[in-house]
C-alpha cells in the first residue's frame, strides 16, 4: 500500500498521528512541504508505520535530529530518506541513518 504524493502545507502532527492509526501497512509515506510538521510527526510515524520503505519529508523545516533517528531506528523496513531543505538535520545525523543502511537523499 501506497499513499501518493500530494501537496500537504496544511498536514498537522496531530493529523500525521490520525493517519498512522489506520495506515499501519504504508510502504511509502510522502510529507513534503508540510511545514508546520515537527519531531513529534517522525516519532508518530516511527510509531505505527513498520512497513514503512521511504519517506520523503523534504522542506520540512521543523524535524530535528531527534525525529529523523527515531524514525530510522524504529522502521526497520526504511530504506530511503528524503531530506532536501531540512536545515535542522545535521550532517552527524545523516551519516549515522546511513550507517544503519538507509540512502539518504539530500
Amino acid at each position: 500500500f501506497f499513499l501518493p504524493p500530494f501537496p500537504c502545507c496544511s498536514l498537522t502532527n496531530d493529523g500525521v498521528a490520525e493517519m498512522g492509526k489506520v495506515s499501519a501497512c504504508l510502504r511509502s509515506l510522502n510529507l513534503s512541504r508540510c511545514y508546520i510538521l515537527t519531531d513529534e510527526a517522525l516519532s508518530s510515524v516511527a510509531a505505527s508505520c513498520p512497513e514503512l520503505q521511504e519517506l520523503h519529508v523534504e522542506y520540512c523545516s521543523g524535524l530535528t535530529d531527534v525525529g529523523v533517528l527515531e524514525v530510522a531506528q524504529e522502521c526497520a523496513q526504511l530504506r530511503r530518506l528524503f531530506l532536501k531543505d531540512c536545515s535542522e538535520v545535521t550532517a552527524g545525523a545523516v551519516r549515522t541513518v546511513q550507517q544503519l543502511g538507509i540512502d539518504v537523499v539530500r
